[in-house]
């Protein structure tokens, strides 16, 4: 049990850290708190909360891996290296590749409901 307790520490630090001392994590964190808001405000169905809880969860859990896979980098040589640069954009490019794909699901679901609450407004 221990361990098993052991485990929950680490990843809270992990979570602590990342969320108190990296910026792109904390910048994803920003905009998921004003995606749940707008989904609470719009009284979104049980599968929409999924799919944007799916997408939440990509988006920050892709930024962790980025941010690890970067630090890692760093911690092997501080020198200048074309083939860390490579890695870190590869990082940098699946974390684009889920935020695409959050965009994308956050569109089709909020766009009917902001659709249709500027209609009313006109």
């Amino acid at each position: 049990m221990a361990w098993l307790k052991g485990r929950f520490v680490y990843a809270y630090q992990g979570l602590k850290y990342g969320f108190c001392k990296d910026r792109s994590i904390r910048a994803h964190a920003f905009f998921s708190i004003l995606v749940i808001v707008a989904g609470l405000f719009f009284r979104l169905t049980m599968v929409e909360w999924f799919w944007i809880a799916l997408s939440i969860a990509l988006v920050l859990s892709a930024e962790f891996f980025n941010s690890a896979i970067e630090k890692t980098v760093d911690y092997i040589s501080l020198e200048r290296n074309p083939l860390a640069g490579q890695i870190k954009d590869l990082c940098a490019a699946a974390v684009s590749i889920i935020c695409i794909f959050a965009v994308i699901i956050g569109l089709s679901i909020f766009g009917p409901y902001l659709l249709n609450a500027f209609s009313k407004l006109f």
